[in-house]
């Protein structure tokens, strides 16, 4: 950048900077499911983000003119020394036994972490690494420090409070479930339904389908609609779905969506000022209708079939299409659902 702010550029940058992490959304969701005191999990969100303002970070920024290390006065202060391999941060990892330990100077700083985290002694692994944190902070900017002895002291506490809140095992853990598309009473049709959008926002589409108990294809749309964020699509495929199958006369129906986001809104008790008001206030017109509905959330591994209309929809310029027959490439998912297959998903 030339030193000119825009909005645009603004823009630009949360754009890249937002897929950039979709490409590595597994430690978030672990950070976020994490069993620990939210100061430490932000510390853990800083250092996850490469912004732990050592005095190397502080000194890109302008902050200081002095790269090196407030403790120990010996070396360039980056992540790694500040949290491990500073003399003072050191001799507290090998007095609690850590050093020495399996992977306890290999990976990344987000590798290291998690692989301490989850281990036997992660509660006192992130409380060790908060008070080293705040021994640097009390050296950093002059503030009183009351010994090795007090930081020591503080480790065990807050490690014996993490225990008593979350029990002895704070593992983040992680199942792998199979899902598939399950069948549904045989006097009701199900309708799948998904959205798409091409960025946030970005080219957006719907899709759904209705099947039979049987998993056989009844009929099913895809709609392309502009540029929108990408909860437009979820909300539309419903209220499209559920017109299609109101049209063609099916009175008892489940609606499976993936979008939490989705149907929550359709369950708030106020939608207040939201700009999809209108959207949602026809679905639940609909809802009301003369009929049985029951509105489902069902994972993506089991919506695979609505995934691939919501992505044709996007692909193409067309309004709302209906198709009578399933469209080319939709076959092989349909006769998957039907045959049972199932999907791996860690929860």
């Amino acid at each position: 950048m030339a030193g000119t702010y825009t909005p645009h550029l603004g823009y630009t940058w949360l754009l890249n900077k937002s897929r950039h992490m979709e490409d590595d959304t597994g430690k978030w969701h672990w950070l976020v499911k994490l069993k620990a005191i939210e100061k430490v999990k932000h510390l853990l969100w800083l250092i996850f983000h490469g912004c732990l303002p050592t005095n190397t970070l502080r000194f890109r920024r302008r902050l200081t003119d002095n790269q090196g290390c407030p403790r120990c006065q010996f070396a360039v202060e980056d992540t790694w020394h500040c949290i491990r391999d500073c003399r003072r941060a050191w001799e507290v990892w090998q007095e609690l036994g850590f050093v020495g330990t399996t992977n306890f100077l290999g990976g990344n700083t987000v590798d290291w972490i998690i692989q301490q985290v989850d281990s036997d002694q992660g509660h006192l692994f992130l409380s060790a690494l908060w008070w080293i944190w705040r021994q640097r902070n009390c050296f950093a900017f002059e503030n009183h420090y009351e010994g090795d002895v007090w930081s020591r002291r503080n480790i065990w506490r807050m490690a014996n409070d993490s225990h008593m809140a979350w029990g002895e095992d704070m593992k983040v853990t992680k199942e792998t479930i199979q899902i598939l598309w399950q069948r549904h009473p045989w006097d009701f049709v199900k309708i799948n339904v998904d959205g798409s959008s091409l960025g946030n926002p970005g080219r957006i589409g719907a899709g759904g389908l209705i099947r039979a108990s049987t998993g056989n294809f009844l009929v099913g749309f895809t709609i392309f609609a502009g540029v929108a964020c990408n909860l437009l699509p979820e909300l539309l495929a419903i209220a499209k779905g559920l017109k299609l199958a109101w049209d063609r006369g099916y009175r008892k129906i489940i609606c499976h969506s993936d979008s939490k986001d989705a149907l929550r809104l359709l369950s708030a008790n106020q939608v207040g000022f939201h700009k999809y008001r209108a959207l949602i206030f026809e679905i639940r017109e609909l809802l009301r209708r003369d009929w049985t509905v029951r509105i489902e959330h069902t994972f993506r591994e089991a919506n695979f079939c609505a995934d691939f209309m919501a992505k044709f929809a996007t692909s193409c310029d067309n309004g709302l299409m209906i198709w009578d027959e399933p469209p080319q490439g939709l076959q092989q998912l349909l006769l998957a659902d039907i045959m049972g297959i199932s999907f791996p998903r860690i929860v």
